[in-house]
């Protein structure tokens, strides 16, 4: 199978070059894992060369300068453990995915479009700080306690179905029974089996 795409015709051997880094620097650290990585850009056999090629300078500058440097996000890391811990966390991910990146008002820290929400939701500090974060909050938790009741609703809709009215908890008919209206309408209604539900109209003809 040929890996080979258009970003893979770039020289990197040269571009390292450009950046003071020679094979033989690099068999000099004898790092097993820097070597394989600069093989691999010598043949153009491999996927991702474009990532390899970063890993590579990034690998050699940590191992000469003793840091790491995450161009995405602006992270320093003194060693490889560390760097690795940050390329799973979301934001550089976010960064890695084109998402758009929102700084919260309240502490100032920066997450993804997806995320952002999230933090909201459980950060009752950044909301104490922010108005505008406490309004993105009591909005947020409004479609959550929303989203909650319909499942609820459906549940219970489900169960009746399935085993009868009877089944129900006296907390579950009374909440059903709250709810009616919200999701069924107006309308004539009775009580049966504890539970409310719609009067069937008989129309008589005399």
């Amino acid at each position: 199978m040929n890996y080979m795409s258009k970003g893979d015709m770039r020289n990197y051997i040269s571009e390292l070059k450009q950046l003071s880094i020679t094979e033989e620097m690099v068999n000099e650290t004898n790092n097993k894992l820097l070597k394989k990585m600069y093989s691999d850009l010598k043949m153009k056999s491999k996927p991702n060369l474009g990532k390899t090629f970063i890993s590579v300078v990034n690998t050699f500058k940590y191992m000469r300068e003793g840091r790491l440097e995450c161009n995405k996000c602006n992270f320093k890391a003194i060693n490889m453990r560390s760097m690795e811990s940050h390329k799973k966390s979301k934001i550089h991910i976010a960064r890695e995915n084109g998402d758009d990146i929102i700084k919260c008002g309240g502490c100032g820290k920066e997450f993804g479009k997806q995320d952002i929400n999230e933090h909201y939701l459980n950060s009752h500090k950044c909301a104490s700080k922010s108005s505008k974060v406490k309004k993105q909050q009591t909005l947020l938790l409004e479609e959550r306690r929303v989203e909650q009741e319909l499942i609820t609703w459906n549940q219970l809709v489900k169960k009746i179905k399935e085993q009868g009215a009877k089944k129900l908890s006296p907390t579950e008919k009374c909440w059903y029974n709250n709810k009616y209206y919200k999701f069924m309408g107006g309308g004539q209604t009775k009580i049966k089996d504890g539970i409310r539900v719609k009067t069937k109209i008989t129309v008589r003809f005399d």
